[in-house]
């Protein structure tokens, strides 16, 4: 069994390890966002009282087209439009009367099948509906986790190798220019997380002496300016 304690290693040694904890943040970046790019988008689902309303609205509808005025109905009512335009006001009043108590009793029917339907959608169809949502609701909350979650994976490997690993390499390198070889209070176990490679360093590095630090520091800009210039000059003579 690997010791947990913290021990001394080489800059070699924590270069080796920051190496390989390069390739598994590579990898891990690659993975997640190709994963999240084979996901299907699932779209948010409307809620259960939006998807029940507009049933309920189209139901009424639909029963309100289909009871309209009987056979019998139909002919008296046009007897009635008829006798509206008699030169006899009496018989013109008894017809407006009676053409509006025949859409009253539509409309009572009407109420009475919309009722009834209602009634037959709330026991059958609601509940079938409510469970319908639900699952789809479900399958729309686990692909945002699941689509965050890799997210999550994909920022973190980005800033891990855009930002906190050249900050232990730029720490190393200053140990390495002022001199220090060796790295205290390094886990003991081979498999030391980023985090802990990371600390142990940045411990090391605060205890190089300031003017020695800034130098090396110095330095080291200085050298990737020149890097950089060749690598310009050879660019530009291709």
């Amino acid at each position: 069994m690997v010791s947990d304690e913290l021990r001394t290693v080489t800059i070699g040694e924590v270069r080796a390890r920051l190496a390989v904890i390069v390739a598994e943040e590579q990898a891990r970046y690659e993975r997640a966002r190709v994963e999240r790019g084979r996901l299907s988008p699932i779209e948010r689902p409307r809620s259960l009282d939006e998807v029940l309303s507009a049933k309920r609205q189209r139901l009424e509808k639909s029963v309100v087209d289909s009871t309209t005025f009987r056979s019998e109905e139909r002919t008296k009512l046009a007897k009635l439009v008829e006798l509206r335009s008699s030169w006899n006001p009496l018989t013109r009043a008894a017809a407006a009367k009676g053409e509006s108590a025949l859409h009253e009793t539509l409309r009572a029917r009407q109420a009475f099948c919309i009722s009834k339907a209602m009634a037959e959608f709330e026991t059958r169809e609601a509940p079938q509906i409510a469970r319908s949502t639900a699952a789809e609701e479900k399958r729309h909350k686990e692909y945002v986790g699941a689509s965050m979650a890799l997210e999550r994976e994909v920022n973190g490997a980005r800033v891990a190798l855009r930002e906190r690993v050249p900050m232990v390499e730029q720490q190393l390198n200053v140990l390495d220019r002022t001199g220090v070889q060796r790295v205290d209070n390094y886990p003991g176990k081979s498999t030391a997380s980023l985090g802990q490679l990371a600390a142990a360093v940045a411990q090391q590095y605060r205890r190089i002496p300031d003017a020695e630090r800034v130098e090396a520091e110095r330095n080291l800009r200085q050298h990737r300016s020149r890097d950089r210039m060749r690598d310009s000059i050879a660019t530009g003579d291709r």
